[in-house]
């Protein structure tokens, strides 16, 4: 493989990539390090890789390990927004709910003279509430736990972003 890449570097001042597009080329942002014959060789030379069936055997290494962090993300993604949606549910129905408790405070012709007043912001909170609750699928409110946890998931997908990207690139050669 070696002899085949200095073959080549004798003949053109850089690799020719034949696909331009891919699931895996498409995610490289920096397609003219693939181009290098430098690059090439080191990376020959990092894998040991001395045939194409040891090629292609890390090749299917590498694609497995990219589709496995892959599917890790996209999990992690719905963790993500189901985690934003109650925060942001959550903060909608907290707007509406020191009226709501006011109104359960009162009583007799006061609550009734205090709910006729605030109609429009208790049917907002019983609809925001209500909203909560669905989402919430029977887990207690736990906004602090919800941000804490949604920060550690973003930072664990950047990391997992990254690897993607490195085993893309890994793919591409």
């Amino acid at each position: 493989v070696l002899d085949m890449i200095d073959r080549m570097a004798e003949r053109k001042p850089t690799l020719l990539l034949p696909i331009v597009k891919g699931k895996y080329i498409s995610s490289i942002s920096n397609r003219d390090a693939l181009l290098n014959f430098d690059n090439a060789r080191s990376y020959v030379k990092e894998y040991q890789i001395d045939s194409f069936s040891t090629l292609a055997t890390l090749k299917g290494a590498k694609i497995k390990e990219h589709d496995e962090l892959e599917q890790r993300t996209q999990t992690r993604s719905q963790k993500i927004a189901r985690l934003k949606a109650l925060a942001k549910a959550y903060s909608e129905c907290e707007a509406y709910k020191t009226v709501a408790a006011q109104s359960g405070s009162l009583s007799g012709l006061k609550k009734l003279k205090f709910d006729k007043e605030h109609e429009q912001d208790l049917s907002m909170y019983q609809a925001k509430r209500k909203k909560l609750t669905a989402l919430l699928n029977g887990e207690k409110v736990t906004p602090k736990a919800w941000r804490s946890e949604c920060d550690t998931l973003i930072k664990e997908q950047q990391t997992d972003e990254r690897s993607m990207s490195r085993k893309a690139v890994e793919i591409a050669f």
